[in-house]
């Protein structure tokens, strides 16, 4: 199958997880992916698991997974022989894709400077733990590190217990999925400008811009966002029930009265328990009268009932679980493919369908399968003869210019969003998008604000981060969660289902590039405005649809939020302290895996549109975006019929791996070491340098086995420690360790903010703040935070001027009528209700 990248030759010289999973993507989009890999093969092809546990390099699940539709080359980069076929490739490749610690490929004389000058049309990307400059760009890190370093860790497990790292490799695969996307804009640049560019992305501001309102809980507020286990309020969380455990996810208010009658419990509908903040003051009160129901019915049965009324919720399902349910069955997620080692497999394929398909992936690669090959092609300077489609740069003409905004640039200048979205998968997409120069307009109603600008009437207890910690007289606009995922964006405040919005919705639809929705299965069709509507109006669209479990089948309407998505997506099972329960992530993951799958899959739609002149229908399942990134462990379950367990904080390749108390209040510090040169430099760090050369320690293997009696010495030693002061210290014993760090501490960090990574924006309502910054950095044509968030309807007549080609009478007949109103409908009606001269 002919897909986007069809013609196009990249180098991959990654390793660990991030790098391999984005050359995956590339692969499976149709570039022609070469992986460089050294003697004896990427490290990562001995980590198995294994089937019948025999080690065999051509078998692991991660390397089966990971390396899907590549070619495989060895080369030894430390000789003159391994440098010169390196070159060589060069010579050949479109895009260049590493992952080493900086300094690396340019002693292999490989570096981009190295590079730029004979391949100015290169696209190089550097997939590190730091990026390529900043005071911690050599230092060591893995999952765990970045981990702990980003925030993330510190708010997920139970508030009286040691912070909780996911399980699997979520900061990982988030930096690998990060990298494709930006690959793909560089790519498209690539394609307009001939020249190429460095792509610098960085696994820690990857896994920081993930915060949710975490980090705007400090800059908003000046508080430390605790942990708070399995949910901080009733009826959103995590619960057991007869066969396992199913996530309870109330959604709005008004749904509250479907879970008394769910769970066949009147006292459930006791008024005290359906007002704004009540889960929290109520919470045991609300758990108590939940759980004797659930503990009696099984949990795809009480997810099953809990949709039919409507309701939010989840289960926590794994790999037996994926291939059990009739929803992913009825979507084909699942491929099977066969392998000449490890024999036919059933793997994760892509989280979305296409209109004209573009995805086909084959097998991983045997070591060195294709080296002659591969060698006889570049010395023969052999190129695709799809390379000239692949370089194509011809996009739709516009009927006018349309305008772009100071400070607004990227490799995604001149595209146009209307962002349809709410919450956080959708905005966060659409904020990637954004912050690489697109023009995203944010599409809302007055009737049905984006929840997460909070209730425009507040609780007593806010169920947001308001500016100065003050809701003001225009709370909507004060939201912390709200403010960090719309910035750059342009807001539209128009009730599209009037006539008069209607028709000026298809007006911007039909000079608009891409068109994203994040409604329940069909809602939006059922609104008027599926593809078929707009792509009436412009055939090229680029059309997102993203519900939580795809469209069509059993469940296409079903409905959810990002808890729930964790949950069905395997992400959960695999999160917990050791024989415990399951436990939720610190934010809801299931969003943000969603965003970023979907910016990447906008991206290929506008690169297939550019080869073919066709738009494309991308129908997302969230739930299946979140299994793409436990993709080893569905593989592991069918190798070894065991499903992966939870183990806290250690790993199943490293050791020791965990997170130990440090001196000062809820001070931690987390640590992995991945070999032996790391455990020496640890043994000497902690005083103890005879441990080094004991036999009992000199594997990872003896390593855990005596895992407990490592820990205790860490724990020991890290108690009397600074958490600051040991990291810094054991990092200079090359030791991966890095701070458990809180909000207050990543909005500070030195080396963020060293990296730009904190901007400052100034909004018209909650003033000048920081903000997150841009997670990829391009040094040629590089995104930008230039503008706050838009207040409700903000932009409204700028918007249907310059885009819609409105005349000013137009708009203000529009807002004459209603279709037009930047007050919030309840506030309008406690207006109107109020006694005259009140």
């Amino acid at each position: 199958m002919e897909g986007p990248l069809t013609g196009v030759r990249v180098l991959d010289l990654t390793g660990y997880i991030a790098g391999p999973y984005c050359t995956r993507l590339l692969a499976g989009f149709g570039a022609d992916v070469i992986k460089v890999e050294r003697p004896g093969g990427d490290p990562v092809r001995h980590w198995g698991p294994f089937r019948g546990g025999e080690a065999d390099p051509e078998a692991g699940a991660f390397h089966l997974y990971l390396d899907q539709g590549k070619r495989s080359v060895v080369l030894d980069l430390e000789t003159a022989a391994g440098r010169e076929h390196l070159g060589r490739l060069v010579e050949t490749a479109d895009i260049l894709v590493e992952s080493y610690h900086p300094g690396t490929m340019e002693r292999w004389g490989a570096g981009y400077e190295q590079l730029r000058e004979r391949h100015p049309e290169l696209l190089y990307v550097s997939i590190t733990d730091f990026g390529q400059d900043g005071p911690y760009s050599d230092w060591n890190a893995w999952e765990i590190t970045t981990y702990a370093l980003s925030g993330l860790m510190y708010i997920t497990g139970d508030p009286d217990c040691e912070p909780l790292k996911n399980g699997g490799y979520l900061g990982q695969y988030g930096a690998g999925q990060n990298a494709f996307a930006a690959t793909l804009a560089g790519w498209r640049e690539r394609q307009a400008s001939g020249r190429g560019q460095h792509v610098d992305v960085s696994v820690y501001e990857c896994a920081t811009s993930l915060l949710e309102q975490t980090d705007m809980s400090w800059i908003y507020g000046g508080k430390v966002h605790p942990r708070s286990g399995n949910g901080a309020r009733a009826a959103w969380g995590i619960y057991p029930a007869r066969d396992g455990f199913v996530g309870v996810v109330s959604g709005p208010l008004r749904r509250w009265a479907a879970i008394a009658e769910l769970m066949e419990t009147p006292a459930l509908a006791d008024p005290a328990y359906q007002r704004n903040g009540a889960q929290s003051v109520h919470r045991g009160e609300i758990d108590a009268l939940m759980l004797p129901w659930l503990i009696e019915h099984d949990k795809e049965d009480i997810y099953h009932r809990a949709q039919a009324k409507g309701l939010p919720f989840g289960y926590v399902a794994t790999p037996e679980d994926f291939f059990r349910s009739e929803q992913v069955t009825y979507r084909g997620f699942f491929q099977d493919v066969d392998h000449p080692v490890a024999g036919t497999l059933r793997y994760p394929s892509m989280a979305a369908h296409f209109s004209d398909g573009l995805w086909s992936l084959g097998r991983a690669p045997l070591l060195g399968e294709h080296t002659d090959a591969v060698l006889r092609e570049a010395a023969e300077g052999h190129r695709s003869p799809e390379r000239e489609h692949a370089l194509r740069s011809d996009d739709p003409p516009r009927p006018r210019a349309l305008p772009v905004r100071p400070g607004q640039q990227g490799p995604l200048e001149g595209i146009v969003v209307l962002d349809c979205s709410m919450v956080w998968a959708g905005p966060y997409c659409t904020k990637l998008l954004g912050d690489m120069g697109a023009t995203i307009i944010k599409v809302e109603a007055n009737r049905q604000l984006d929840s997460v600008r909070g209730p425009a009437i507040p609780p007593a207890i806010p169920l947001s981060s308001y500016a100065q910690d003050d809701p003001g007289q225009d709370p909507w606009n004060r939201s912390g969660y709200f403010n960090k995922y719309n910035r750059n964006k342009l807001g539209l405040c128009m009730n599209i289902l009037e006539p008069g919005g209607r028709e000026a919705f298809m007006e911007l639809a039909a000079v608009a590039d891409v068109v994203v929705e994040n409604f329940g299965g069909g809602v939006f069709e059922r609104m008027g405005y599926g593809y078929d509507a707009i792509r009436a109006v412009n055939e090229d669209i680029v059309f997102v649809s993203m519900p939580p479990s795809g469209n069509g089948g059993p469940e296409g309407r079903y409905v959810g939020y990002g808890v729930a998505i964790e949950q069905l997506g395997g992400i959960v099972a695999r999160t917990g302290y050791p024989n415990d329960v399951p436990m939720k992530s610190g934010i809801n993951y299931g969003d943000p895996i969603a965003g970023i799958h979907t910016a990447g899959y906008i991206l290929a739609g506008l690169l297939h549109r550019r080869r073919t002149g066709r738009g494309s229908y991308i129908d997302l399942s969230q739930r299946e975006a979140s299994i793409c990134w436990v993709g080893e462990s569905v593989l592991e379950y069918q190798l070894t019929g065991r499903i992966s367990e939870q183990i806290g904080n250690r790993d199943a390749f490293m050791a020791p791996s965990g997170v130990y108390r440090c001196r000062g209040e809820d001070e931690w510090l987390a640590l992995a070491v991945g070999n032996e040169r790391e455990w020496r430099g640890l043994c000497e760090a902690i005083g103890h340098p005879t441990r080094a050369n004991d036999p009992t320690y000199a594997t990872v293997e003896g390593r855990r086995e005596h895992h407990d009696d490592i820990d205790a010495l860490l724990t020991d030693w890290a108690a009397q420690q600074d958490p600051d002061a040991a990291m810094h210290h054991l990092q200079g014993h090359g030791v991966a360790a890095g701070l458990c760090s809180y909000n207050r501490r990543v909005v500070e960090d030195p080396h963020l903010r060293a990296r730009g990574f904190w901007p400052e924006v100034e909004h018209t309502s909650a003033g000048r703040h920081l903000i997150a910054g841009v997670a990829w950095h391009f040094d040629r044509t590089p995104g930008a935070v230039y503008a706050a968030s838009p207040c409700l309807g903000e932009h409204t007549d700028y918007v249907l001027r310059e885009f819609a080609g409105k005349t000013a009478a137009e708009v203000a007949a529009l807002r004459a009528t209603g279709v037009l109103e930047d007050t919030p409908l309840e506030i309008l009606q406690r207006e109107e209700a109020a006694p005259a001269g009140d």
